[in-house]
C-alpha cells in the first residue's frame, strides 16, 4: 500500500473515532438546536475534548519520535526524558502564584507559556549536557534523574499550596481532556500548526542525524540547530497538551513503535504523519471510552495510557533485549 493510501486510511479511522467523541449519546437534530441542552453539551464539552484528544494524542506522539531520533534510544519519550515534568513544574508554580497572590486569571496563554517553560527548562539541561556527554545512553539516564528531581521539587511545592492548591494540582495531575476550554483549543490548534510545520521542516534532516553525527556533517547539516530545533518541537508540543490535559504517560514512548511495526518505515516524513495520526486515534478511543461510560464512572486518562503502555513498554524491552 502507498503512503498516501496508509494515510487516508488512518485518517478516515481518526475522523469516525473523533465523531464519535463528539456526537455519542446525541442526536443530530438536539445538536442542532443552539437552545437545547445537547448543543451546549456538544459545544462546551465533546467537541473541545475531541479536539484535546486528537491533536494531544498527536502532540505528544510526534514529541516521543522526535525524542527518541535526539536520545538515539527506544524508549525515550516526554515523560521518561524529564520533558513532562518540566512542564508539571512550571502548572505547580502557576497555581501557587495564583492561590498565594489570590490573583483570578484563567488565561490559556499562561498556562501554555508556563508549563512551556518549565519544559524548556529541562530540554535545556539536556542540551547543555548533551555537549559533554558522548553516550546517549547517559543522557537519556540524566533525563530519568532530572524527571525524578523535578518530580521531587513539585511534592516540595505542594507542601506550600493551600488546599484549593492540592485540589486544582491533584484534579490536573489525573490527566483528563474533558478540562479543555474554548480558548484553550485554540491555543492547541495554534500549537498544532507550529509543530506541524517544525516536524515537516525537520523530517530530513532527521533522516541524516539517524545515520551518526559525523555522516550527518558531513553531509552539510548543522547538527546543534537540528538538535536544538527538534527539542523545541518537543518541548513546545509536551508543554501544551500537559497545561491542558494533565501529564499524559506512555502515549509518546508507545505510538512511535506502532507507527513503525505498521508501516515499515524509518523515514521520519511518514512515521511523523503516521505516529500524529495513531496518538489521535489512541487518545480519541480512551476519550471515547470515557465519554461512553464503559467503566460507569469518570475515570482519568492517565489510567487507561498506563493500563496500554505498560505493557508494550515491557514486550518492547524483551523484544529488543541487548539493543536497548
Amino acid at each position: 500500500m502507498s503512503f498516501t493510501f496508509k494515510a487516508l486510511s488512518l485518517l478516515g479511522v481518526l475522523f469516525l473515532v473523533f465523531i464519535g467523541q463528539s456526537l455519542y449519546g446525541l442526536s443530530f437534530s438536539a445538536v442542532t438546536d443552539t437552545h437545547s441542552t445537547a448543543f451546549l453539551l456538544f459545544t462546551q464539552y465533546r467537541l473541545p475534548s475531541a479536539i484535546a484528544a486528537t491533536l494531544g494524542g498527536g502532540l505528544l506522539s510526534v514529541a516521543g519520535l522526535q525524542m527518541q531520533t535526539f536520545f538515539r534510544n527506544p524508549l525515550a519519550g516526554p515523560y521518561v526524558t524529564g520533558v513532562s515534568s518540566g512542564a508539571s513544574l512550571g502548572i505547580a508554580l502557576l497555581i501557587v502564584l495564583l492561590t498565594v497572590f489570590d490573583f483570578q486569571l484563567s488565561s490559556s496563554w499562561l498556562s501554555f507559556l508556563f508549563a512551556s517553560g518549565g519544559a524548556l527548562l529541562a530540554c535545556a539541561f539536556i542540551l547543555f549536557l548533551a555537549k559533554r556527554l558522548h553516550s546517549k545512553e547517559s543522557l537519556l539516564l540524566v533525563g530519568l534523574m532530572v524527571a525524578g528531581a523535578v518530580s521531587a521539587i513539585v511534592e516540595l511545592i505542594q507542601l506550600f499550596m493551600s488546599n484549593q492548591g492540592l485540589r486544582s494540582l491533584y484534579l490536573w495531575n489525573q490527566g483528563s481532556f474533558f478540562t479543555m476550554t474554548f480558548s484553550q483549543t485554540i491555543v492547541l490548534v495554534v500549537v498544532f500548526l507550529f509543530v506541524a510545520f517544525l516536524s515537516v521542516f525537520l523530517s530530513s534532516s532527521l533522516d541524516l542525524l539517524m545515520l551518526g553525527d559525523d555522516i550527518a556533517k558531513l553531509s552539510g547539516l548543522k547538527v546543534s540547530r537540528t538538535r536544538n530545533l527538534a527539542m523545541l518541537s518537543a518541548a513546545v508540543s509536551s508543554g501544551v497538551v500537559t497545561a491542558f490535559c494533565g501529564p499524559i504517560g506512555f502515549v509518546g514512548m508507545a505510538v512511535p513503535h506502532i507507527a513503525r511495526m505498521l508501516f515499515k518505515s524509518n523515514f521520519h516524513l511518514p512515521l511523523t504523519v503516521f505516529s500524529f495520526l495513531i496518538g489521535g486515534i489512541i487518545c480519541g478511543v480512551f476519550n471515547l471510552m470515557i465519554v461512553s461510560n464503559v467503566f460507569g464512572m469518570m475515570i482519568p486518562v492517565n489510567i487507561l495510557t498506563a493500563l496500554f503502555g505498560s505493557p508494550f513498554v515491557i514486550w518492547l524491552i524483551y523484544k529488543q533485549r541487548g539493543a536497548i
